[in-house]
Order: C-alpha cells, then sequence, then structure tokens
C-alpha cells in the first residue's frame, strides 16, 4: 500500500531518525526507483546533527523538552 501511494506522490515526508528510512528501505534513493519525480522531505524531530539526533522524538517527549 505505502509504494502504491509513493507511486503517485508529488512528495513523501517523514520524520523518522536518520539512517532509519536506509533501514527500513524507504529512503530517498529507493523510492526514486518506484517515482522518479518525487521530492523527499525528511524533518526530524531533534534536527539533522546534534547531540539527540540518534534518539526517538514522539509528541510526549517533546512537551517534556519544552518543559
Amino acid at each position: 500500500m505505502f509504494y502504491g501511494l509513493v507511486k503517485k506522490a508529488d512528495v513523501v515526508m517523514d520524520n523518522y531518525r536518520p539512517g532509519l528510512t536506509k533501514k527500513l528501505g524507504i529512503d530517498f534513493e529507493s523510492l526514486r526507483k518506484i517515482n522518479e519525480g518525487m521530492f523527499a522531505v525528511p524533518l526530524p524531530a531533534t534536527g539533522p546533527t546534534g547531540p539527540y539526533v540518534k534518539r526517538p522524538a514522539y509528541d510526549t517527549v517533546g512537551k517534556a523538552w519544552a518543559g
């Protein structure tokens, strides 16, 4: 089902930790083989670099960080 959506999508967004999409086989390079015209937009909650980059960030975690 996901790959069917990718075939029709203009943009695919994700908020996974860096490297996880590659592990799951849904990274930009893999998805471009299905749809050459799509764009990928990674939006990790902790940003692309920094001390928390490898940590998961759920809604409750974000609220705790915000105080």
